[in-house]
């Protein structure tokens, strides 16, 4: 096969596979619906995760320094403060962590929720890729 064989055929698959104006904006109008549609859970997750971003600076910038010197007002050995702030840090950071991986195992829902219903509107079936 010549390069203008292969230059054609490979034209001629890419033009198929390009889909037409009206399919992309029949695609991006239910997009833009089904976001909509979810907006306050989109909203939800992004506050939520705003709010775990904050708790955790406000606890190691703020909470821990005036916990450390309150401990230390009250005479507590600095291996005593040490061990509890080392132990309180971690249980916090863990609980933290838990609720960001539950955040991102919701988010993760609502994506295949997003993606299935938009397939379903655009009627497009796992064969079409391939």
């Amino acid at each position: 096969m010549s390069d203008i064989d292969r230059h054609y055929k490979n034209k001629k698959i890419i033009a198929a596979k390009i889909p037409e104006a009206d399919t992309l904006t029949a695609y991006y109008e239910q997009y833009a619906q089904i976001l909509k549609k979810y907006d306050s859970q989109i909203q939800f997750i992004y506050a939520k995760l705003e709010e775990i971003r904050n708790e955790r600076t406000v606890f190691i910038s703020e909470k821990i320094p005036e916990i450390r010197r309150k401990l230390t007002e009250q005479q507590i050995s600095e291996a005593h403060i040490n061990d509890w702030l080392n132990t309180l840090v971690q249980d916090t950071l863990r609980s933290l962590s838990i609720s960001e991986t539950m955040l991102n195992a919701f988010y993760v829902k609502k994506m295949d929720e997003f993606r299935k219903e938009l397939a379903e509107k655009m009627a497009i079936g796992s064969d079409t890729h391939d």
